[in-house]
């Protein structure tokens, strides 16, 4: 925006544009001389005439006037997707049963590694499992502050892995993929589930909500809230 007190160069002519605009920080910008802003007005070269008021857009927050509409300026880049979304959705879908009894556990299964400890590889689940129950009373471990408590197979119960009943601070910012039901590889095995179609591994990224899932052992609501 023109400078509002005269230039020392102008001699005392307040319709001449001040020395030079410059955009963005002194390291990456560049200069805009009054030769060049003239000519890209489409005065001749050493024309005196005033220039035309800058144009002015309004922002809907009802902020600052810019001195260029924002259409002069290439658009800020999406925000870049967390990695680990796209990598959960390749994952194929694991039917997971009890390694003791065969009882089937669930159909919606997920390798995955614990946030906590990136050594430790184990399965996990979007939806309450209704084959087993929790046993025992609330506990934490000394690799993170979240409260868990144990799962037991209900047919056989022998011990399956454990269930977040109140997930940390720095577990639930950190890249997890929102499972809360965890199961141990000693305590289940699995197979990789097929689509609908039975020739294709059924991946995560089509894998429909648990309430669509005709294949997910779903329970009634007075069992979920027990």
């Amino acid at each position: 925006m023109p400078n509002s007190s005269p230039n020392p160069a102008s001699n005392g002519n307040p319709m001449t544009p001040p020395t030079a605009f410059t955009f963005g920080t002194r390291a990456a910008g560049f200069t805009m001389t009054p030769a060049n802003l003239y000519h890209m007005m489409g005065y001749a070269a050493g024309s005196t005439q005033p220039l035309p008021p800058p144009f002015f857009s309004t922002y809907q927050n009802g902020g600052a006037p810019a001195p260029f509409a924002p259409s002069s300026f290439a658009p800020a880049p999406a925000p870049a997707q967390p990695a680990t979304t796209s990598r959960n959705h390749t994952k194929v879908v694991c039917k997971l049963e009890c390694r003791y009894c065969r009882t089937p556990v669930c159909n919606r299964g997920m390798k995955a590694i614990l946030l906590a400890d990136a050594g430790v590889e184990l399965f996990s689940t979007d939806f309450p499992p209704p084959t087993v129950g929790m046993i025992g009373e609330d506990y934490t471990t000394e690799k993170c502050h979240c409260r868990i408590r144990d799962v037991a197979c209900l047919t056989c119960g022998n011990s399956l892995g454990y269930h977040v009943t109140q997930p940390c601070k720095s577990c639930l910012g950190a890249c997890n993929n929102g499972h809360f039901w965890m199961f141990n590889m000693e305590g289940v095995q699995y197979s990789e589930r097929m689509d609908a179609m039975g020739g294709k591994l059924l991946m995560w990224s089509l894998l429909p909500t648990p309430d669509k899932d005709p294949d997910n052992q779903l329970v009634n609501e007075e069992a979920m809230c027990r």
